[in-house]
């Protein structure tokens, strides 16, 4: 447990008044098993907790260009990307994929991606790999245009680009 004017993460399911008491101020408490974060102290030997949500959970996304370095190429097929409270899922070119993720402020880490295992044409796949490839790489990320358009920033390796997305309408 890191302890100061840090985050801390707790992975217990239960926060007693015993843990409580040996936490000196955090200015952030992550809660591990739903990536829920919490902020804040007030008042004496009570903790007062203000939830904060991502801005990303619950929309849906398409990819509209890929940006490497000042190069920008719009997408031509489509590829989606939706946010749940704490995993991604979508259509990267050829199949569907999901994976785990955690935000906080604007700053973003994706992980274990997984994806079905059909087969498409070549440059279908080119581009479904290499689209999969720098979304596990993405670092941090800025909504734009009234929220209508996401930017995630990745560095793969020593090329670093954005991969632009404009939201998506989902009628259920």
């Amino acid at each position: 447990m890191l302890v100061g004017a840090i985050t801390i993460a707790v992975f217990s399911s239960i926060l007693t008044q015993s843990t409580i008491a040996t936490i000196p101020r955090p200015d952030n408490i992550i809660y591990q098993p739903d990536l829920s974060a919490f902020e804040g102290i007030t008042g004496k030997g009570f903790l007062g907790f203000t939830p904060i949500r991502s801005q990303l959970q619950n929309t849906d996304w398409q990819l509209n260009s890929i940006t490497i370095g000042s190069t920008t190429q719009a997408t031509t097929q489509p590829i989606t990307l939706r946010f749940t409270a704490d995993s991604i899922g979508g259509f990267a070119g050829c199949n569907e994929y999901s994976a785990a993720y955690g935000a906080s402020r604007n700053r973003i880490k994706i992980g274990g991606i997984a994806t079905t295992e059909k087969m498409c044409s070549p440059s279908q796949m080119q581009l479904e790999q290499s689209f999969l490839a720098k979304l596990e790489t993405v670092q941090r990320y800025e909504i734009i245009n009234h929220a209508q358009n996401v930017k995630l920033f990745f560095q793969q390796g020593n090329q670093t680009g954005v991969l632009t997305f404009r939201r998506e309408r989902v009628t259920f």
